[in-house]
């Protein structure tokens, strides 16, 4: 943007000054000619940056739950391949169920015969040879096996894997015969969830009071050089990183400890950036258009498409 602005600016001094000579150049000329360039310069950047701003760190994020096994067994299959899309309650993996469901099978017995000793002591209670005590131990082994039973239940359930909502998964590091382990830092798998990517950009907290939903937006993406496409604000978000306090009593931040953060913004887009198939974290650089000073509008627009060609030129 410095170059092209300098580039004009240089141009238009030269037909003044060489080209039609219509002001003289001397010190006095030479010397208002450049600072006027640099007032210029200035007010351009202050402008473009507060009431047309851009952000060059915009991404695609979707919501995303790591797959951590329940239980512990080995790995006897896994159904799912990378990126494949499933839907809620697929399987994704299985794990070996022998040891589980033996103690379902056990547990079940046991209940079965607290509870027919719980009628006997019943019945015995009815015909008056029985005494409240022994009905109430029976009614506290039947009520211990079901809890017992239950969370059995659950362990043998969770030795199937399924899919928590419609989507699809990433990093399958998992593979048969492999020991699966309920450790909450090592994921078998990364699932996303499915539906509309969220777009979002950050910018200073100095240009944000500017950005109000419904402003219109353009977007460049890395991916796809030369193309510009069109959105709008659809929200900011209330809460800076830098501000939310962990449960560790730890600030969350995604800058140096100096920086003062940056407001993230919504963006809504098109059908057009939806029919890319861009990959989860693809970046895009983001322009606003606001209602102030709409006139440099232009000047934003050139500069986004000058950006958005220059991703010719990358170089591995």
């Amino acid at each position: 943007m410095v170059e092209l602005i300098l580039g004009t600016y240089g141009a238009l001094c030269w037909l003044v000054f060489a080209k039609f000579k219509l002001i003289p150049l001397n010190t006095y000329t030479g010397t208002g000619a450049a600072l006027v360039g640099v007032a210029m310069l200035g007010f351009l950047f202050l402008m473009l940056g507060t009431y047309l701003p851009s952000s060059g760190d915009g991404r695609l994020y979707a919501a995303t739950t790591p797959i951590i096994s329940n239980v512990r067994g080995k790995v006897v299959t896994v159904d799912v391949s990378e990126s494949q899309a499933v839907r809620q309650n697929d399987v994704l993996m299985t794990i070996d169920a022998t040891p589980y469901q033996a103690v379902v099978d056990r547990l079940t017995s046991q209940l079965k015969t607290a509870e027919a000793d719980l009628a006997r002591a019943v019945t015995l209670l009815k015909q008056g040879v029985g005494r409240q005590m022994q009905v109430d131990e029976q009614q506290a082994k039947v009520d211990s096996f079901k809890g017992q039973l239950a969370e059995a239940q659950f362990d043998l359930d969770s030795c199937t894997v399924r899919a928590p909502a419609d989507g699809y998964v990433t990093q399958v590091i998992v593979r048969p015969g492999q020991m699966a382990v309920p450790i909450p830092f090592a994921p078998l798998m990364v699932f996303i969830h499915g539906g509309q990517p969220s777009l979002i950009a950050s910018f200073p907290q100095q240009t944000i009071k500017t950005i109000l939903p419904g402003h219109e937006v353009e977007l460049s993406f890395d991916a796809y050089p030369g193309y510009i496409f069109k959105g709008t604000v659809k929200r900011k978000l209330s809460a800076v990183p830098e501000g939310q306090l962990l449960a560790s009593g730890q600030l969350r931040a995604t800058t140096n400890e100096k920086s003062p953060g940056r407001i993230p913004v919504v963006v809504e887009y098109g059908d057009d950036v939806r029919a890319l198939n861009l990959p989860i974290g693809a970046k895009v650089t983001v322009a606003v258009y606001t209602d102030e000073f709409a006139w440099l509008g232009i000047l934003r627009k050139i500069v986004l498409r000058i950006q958005s060609w220059e991703s010719y030129l990358f170089i591995p």
